[in-house]
């Protein structure tokens, strides 16, 4: 599978430019500011449908202008596919395969994969855990949209159970039954993403550790750790534990959105030193 051509329309810093690629290795050389970097992101929004830098798709319209078009053409499976992304200011976002508009741009996820390899990555070490389960449910749903209908479902409950909760402190009032509801869904939701998320984590370990041995010559152990309330208990037992806790607070503390990858150096945490360490060296 390769990208043959893309063609761009008032994406960001390109006004309109058309692109042929090579079935194999293809690299883009220019000045800083000449639009190297945006011409990925182009590419990246025909995989996961969205900008890898900014998460508001109106700033990818280029200045002066009232929308963004972004088309290609893709080989994939002795076929060629076209797709198609254009939004215009103050209306929702079209995405086509083959000039059918998607329902669902979930349904998208997985078909054209990509990886992204930037400056931005060492965030994964020194930013919020929010980032590093970014990254973890980004590589997953490529792979699996199963996965990524749950993770959908999960966040939808976790925000609805969030509102109620809200709505109890606001009215002075307290429903366990209608709180219990999307518990379940939680709890369902939740189990087939942890177990994902486990085998993520045991499947990179091995690999950090192989490559961070090459690189440092063998002498430091590179490793992670997933770290997750589910270990300790259920959904249904942590989410129980935690409900007077999230009735002061108004919002849920316990569950999957609480994950988190620990980046370790000879079993330590580096979120810290490691970059101080790092900034020493310049």
């Amino acid at each position: 599978m390769y990208l043959k051509d893309l063609h761009i329309l008032n994406f960001k810093s390109w006004e309109e430019a058309k692109f042929d690629f090579s079935p194999k290795l293809n690299c883009f050389v220019g000045l800083n500011g000449s639009g190297k970097t945006n011409l990925l992101d182009a590419i990246h929004y025909l995989s996961l449908t969205k900008s890898y830098f900014s998460s508001r798709d109106n700033r990818s319209i280029k200045n002066e202008a009232d929308f963004f078009m972004i088309e290609a053409n893709l080989h994939r499976k002795e076929e060629e596919v076209q797709l198609y992304c254009a939004l215009k200011k103050g209306q929702k976002k079209v995405f086509r395969k083959d000039k059918k508009e998607y329902e669902k741009l979930a349904d998208h996820i997985g078909y054209f994969p990509a990886v992204v390899i930037s400056p931005y990555d060492r965030d994964l070490i020194t930013d919020t855990a929010e980032i590093r389960r970014r990254f973890t449910d980004n590589v997953i749903s490529q792979g699996n949209a199963t996965y990524l209908h749950h993770l959908m479902r999960y966040n939808k409950a976790l925000q609805q159970r969030n509102s109620l909760l809200k709505f109890f402190a606001a009215n002075h009032k307290f429903d366990a039954d209608s709180l219990e509801i999307y518990d379940h869904q939680l709890a369902e939701h939740g189990e087939y993403i942890y177990q994902h998320r486990l085998e993520f984590a045991e499947a990179l370990k091995p690999r950090i550790q192989h490559y961070y041995e090459f690189i440092s010559q063998g002498r430091e152990e590179a490793s992670i750790e997933y770290l997750s309330q589910r270990h300790e208990a259920s959904f249904e037992d942590l989410l129980l534990q935690t409900r007077s806790k999230d009735r002061v607070l108004q919002y849920t503390s316990a569950g999957l959105h609480r994950d988190d990858l620990i980046f370790k150096l000879n079993g330590d945490s580096i979120k810290h030193y490691g970059c101080r360490a790092t900034a020493s060296l310049y």
